[in-house]
């Protein structure tokens, strides 16, 4: 069976189209005093920056989820209001917000909660910040999960250096 499986998977073309990407945009940025996701990049807000790469190469979907400065992403960028109420064309992509309201977990929590809106399609279920009720395991959707946080260096790291380091 794994077999016939992997076969299958060699034949069929990998494309970002297949894949939601998923933006992490839930810290709390306190060492850099504002959110992240909006932090000037070449003149956009990263978060922008982002998406409209992701759909230069092909996407078509993306979850983005909120936690900390929730109010601060909606006032700089007003259509993620809507985009929490049903998913949003911008950029030529749909765009879905999901909140986390337990962003002090970490950003695990924030990829739980983008799991449970696309394993379930709903976002009152992942703003529990916790997988749906009655699951087992969490698995990915079909075609599989593109995935970035809020950090202008790149897709999404191990952690806060700091942090695991010890030092504060």
């Amino acid at each position: 069976m794994i077999k016939s499986n992997r076969m299958k998977m060699k034949n069929q073309a990998v494309s970002v189209k297949n894949f939601p990407l998923i933006l992490l945009a839930a810290g709390r940025s306190s060492r850099m005093g504002t959110p992240k996701g909006l932090l000037d990049f070449q003149g956009r807000p990263w978060l922008v920056v982002q998406l409209q790469r992701f759909k230069a190469a092909g996407g078509r979907r993306a979850i983005i989820v909120l936690g900390f400065h929730y109010e601060h992403y909606r006032e700089h960028l007003p259509w993620l209001e809507e985009a929490g109420d049903c998913p949003v064309r911008q950029f030529g992509l749909e765009i879905s917000v999901v909140l986390n309201t337990a962003p002090e977990e970490g950003q695990f929590s924030s990829l739980q909660c983008a799991i449970s809106f696309l394993l379930d399609g709903k976002i009152n279920s992942a703003e529990r910040g916790r997988p749906a009720s009655g699951r087992s395991a969490v698995r990915p959707p079909k075609g599989g999960l593109i995935i970035s946080s809020a950090e202008p260096s790149g897709p999404i790291s191990g952690g806060d250096s700091q942090r695991e380091s010890g030092r504060k």
